[in-house]
């Protein structure tokens, strides 16, 4: 736990000293979206960004203008978790939630959980830092590993570069990503995600 207490803190001032030049947002959205291309899915589960984060906004503009369901997550006040609501129109639907970040209006119904758990959602996930074996350091709250748990569909994770390290100290609860996407590259986590004639270590494409 310390060791993530000191990597989430490391990770924290190093965004903060990149603020204004985090990465190449055109490089991340056409990496991500030729990952996407590639994949089978119904649903997409995503994210706002907050500052500092990797912006998957235009992506997920495109795949609504295009037809795509599209699931955002919402602080639910009662529970104290975090669910996810079905999102239309950015414009008319979202708005600043309980911690200043761009969530789903109170009023859209929530996914149900056993939803949330198909095998046809791919879900896009931020993070304070990434490792190439998938796990994810999260800001210690654990909202997306209960968001995620049970989840079936592909994960990736998105992040810039500098936000990949060489390893993640991990628990047993921690949810592992089957990708990371950056700007840089893009680099199939699991055995399970990679293409016939590969072999099960870690690729960047």
């Amino acid at each position: 736990m310390a060791l993530k207490v000191q990597l989430r803190r490391q990770v924290m001032a190093e965004r903060r000293s990149r603020a204004d030049r985090p990465g190449s947002q055109a490089a991340l959205e056409s990496r991500l979206e030729a990952l996407l291309s590639t994949l089978v899915f119904r649903r997409l589960a995503a994210y706002l960004a907050m500052p500092g984060e990797a912006d998957v906004d235009a992506v997920l503009r495109r795949h609504r203008q295009s037809g795509g369901a599209l699931w955002l997550p919402r602080f639910n006040a009662s529970s104290r978790l975090y669910d996810l609501a079905a999102v239309c129109s950015f414009e008319a639907e979202v708005s600043p939630g309980a911690f200043g970040i761009r969530e789903p209006l109170p009023a859209l119904p929530a996914v149900p959980p056993a939803e949330r758990c198909s095998a046809d959602v791919l879900w896009l996930v931020p993070g304070v830092a990434f490792d190439p074996a998938g796990n994810r350091l999260g800001h210690g709250r654990g909202y997306y590993d209960r968001l995620l748990e049970g989840s079936r569909g592909v994960r990736i994770g998105v992040a810039w570069d500098w936000q990949v390290l060489p390893a993640l100290p991990h628990d047993a609860h921690d949810v592992p990503m089957d990708w990371v996407v950056t700007d840089i590259r893009t680099i199939a986590c699991r055995a399970a995600t990679a293409a016939p004639g590969e072999t099960t270590e870690q690729r960047s494409l």
